[in-house]
């Protein structure tokens, strides 16, 4: 019921469906508005030195209602859906293959298909000097010589190692 409704029939039932329409949205603007707060100073309270920077700039896009990049979740090979990520991965690579293939010269066409005839050569008994094993106190000299950065895609931060190095 509107306000104009309202004024217009100047009934006292239909002024009581207006106040509680008054109110039932004053509520929903209240609730709307203490939810946002709360989720506001969750989201700043887990807020550290260690959160990931693409991290924040993702919730706070989502709460100024920006659209994220979502992953795929199906994808329609010749008029039929694939939905596992390894089948999406591998469709994507075949599409990929067959255009780099077709935008090739004839030349490198042909040493393509020759490449695999020739046998990997990699004879080593590991003694190379990347394979020898390395100390603690290599280990720890290099952490304390890295400098603070983010951490990587096992989540593992290497700043608190930085700080053995006085064991050494």
């Amino acid at each position: 019921m509107s306000e104009k409704s309202f004024k217009q029939s100047q009934i006292f039932s239909n002024h009581r469906k207006y106040r509680k329409i008054l109110n039932s949205r004053a509520k929903a603007r209240r609730t709307i508005k203490t939810a946002k707060r709360v989720s506001w100073q969750r989201f700043v309270s887990s807020i550290n030195s260690r959160t990931l920077r693409k991290k924040v700039c993702n919730i706070i896009n989502k709460m100024s209602g920006k659209r994220s990049c979502t992953e795929i979740k199906h994808l329609q090979v010749n008029n039929k859906d694939v939905t596992s990520v390894a089948d999406i991965a591998d469709a994507l690579a075949d599409s990929f293959s067959e255009i780099s293939t077709t935008s090739c010269s004839k030349k490198f066409l042909v040493r393509k298909n020759n490449i695999g005839q020739y046998p990997v050569k990699f004879n080593s008994n590991n003694t190379e000097v990347y394979n020898v094993p390395f100390s603690l106190e290599e280990l720890l000299e290099s952490l304390g010589k890295s400098s603070d950065t983010a951490v990587g895609p096992d989540d593992i931060h290497y700043g608190p190692f930085q700080s053995m190095s006085h064991l050494i």
